[in-house]
C-alpha cells in the first residue's frame, strides 16, 4: 500500500511540476516500464482488496 501511495504521490507531483519543466524535458521518466508498474499495482490491489487509480501522462 505504501508503494502505491508513493506512486500516486509521485504522479501527482510530476503532473504539478509540468509547468516548471524546461522546454524539451518532461516530468516522466521514459526508462520506467508503465506496464510493469500497472501489473504490480493490480496485484497489490487484488491482494489487499483495494482499487487502483491510474493517472496517464506523457512528455509531449
Amino acid at each position: 500500500m505504501r508503494r502505491l501511495r508513493a506512486l500516486c504521490g509521485a504522479a501527482a507531483l510530476g503532473a504539478a511540476s509540468t509547468l516548471a519543466c524546461a522546454a524539451g524535458s518532461g516530468p516522466y521518466d521514459p526508462a520506467i516500464d508503465a506496464n510493469e508498474q500497472l501489473k504490480a499495482a493490480g496485484q497489490q490491489a487484488q491482494a489487499t482488496n483495494r482499487r487502483v487509480l491510474v493517472m496517464v501522462g506523457g512528455n509531449w
